[in-house]
């Protein structure tokens, strides 16, 4: 390491590799969200779809102004890795009858 800060922020990639997995999981379950003085709920997959949306977003202005620090496009891909570990996982009889018979 000599003398070299590791940030402990590094771990969002993972977290949006978990995000992923929540959004095939448990897309219908409610989110809690504090908006204008209350508490609403909305479902997971309308949440994570602004969110990964969001991401894009920025990873695009980063890239248009060569601005910023954070790896946008590793919260994308570790959010799609994530989504499509759990979709195998989820559904693994079925892949496997596909390719088996």
């Amino acid at each position: 390491m000599s003398g070299k800060f590791l940030s402990p922020t590094k771990s969002r990639g993972a977290i949006s590799g978990l995000l992923g997995a929540y959004f095939i999981f448990f897309p219908r379950t409610g989110v809690k969200l504090f908006f204008v003085y209350r508490i609403i709920y909305v479902p997971a997959v309308l949440y994570l779809g602004a969110w990964i949306l969001l991401q894009a977003l920025n990873g695009g202005i980063d890239l248009a102004l060569r601005v910023g620090e954070t790896a946008w496009s590793a919260h994308i891909g570790r959010f799609t890795m994530g989504t499509l570990m759990a979709f195998i996982a989820k559904n693994t009889e079925k892949i496997y009858a596909l390719a088996y018979g």
